[in-house]
């Protein structure tokens, strides 16, 4: 039996709940971890795959709820709460609501658990938000759990993200 480790995130109710492995990577492991979901669906454009992403914002322009609030909505900015056993992380829930949990299905379909991919190659809206909040941290996009990528676009831009396989 082979077990993988990879950054992962489940929905759960009306939670997105991410692993072990989602939290080291993208350096969520702090009190006051923030991040901002973006869900893009491209209705001018129905050939284009929909994408949900994820950033963490810590150190960024978003910081400063003045900055955002003629952008988008503050709240958009969640809070990821940590679930720590003796100085290991176990997972982290980032809070969400029902009308998000909805989007993230209509642009991801019925399931309920994907695999998280380094961006190096971002979509003009991830760009545009890198730009403009001054974001330093990797975007990551869900994918569907069955994804043999590790990240998307090219290795040189994103720190080493790796995938474990261990036979039990």
């Amino acid at each position: 039996m082979k077990e993988e480790f990879f950054p992962k995130a489940t929905i759960e109710g009306i939670s997105l709940v991410l692993n072990t492995e989602a939290v080291e990577t993208m350096e969520l492991d702090t009190p006051d971890a923030k991040v901002l979901l973006m869900v893009n669906l491209f209705p001018d454009k129905p050939k284009s795959p929909s994408e949900v992403l994820i950033v963490k914002t810590n150190g960024s322009l978003c910081d400063d709820e003045d900055n955002i609030k003629d952008v988008f909505p503050v709240d958009h900015i969640r809070k990821v709460k940590i679930d720590a056993d003796v100085n290991e992380v176990k997972s982290g829930v980032i809070g969400t609501s029902e009308a998000t949990i909805a989007e993230i299905k209509k642009a991801m379909g019925a399931f309920e658990e994907f695999k998280l991919l380094a961006c190096n190659t971002e979509s003009v809206l991830a760009k545009e938000f890198r730009d403009q909040f001054n974001i330093t941290a990797t975007f990551y996009k869900l994918a569907y759990i069955t994804d043999k990528r590790a990240y998307i676009g090219k290795e040189k831009n994103i720190k080493s993200v790796e995938n474990e396989t261990i036979s039990i």
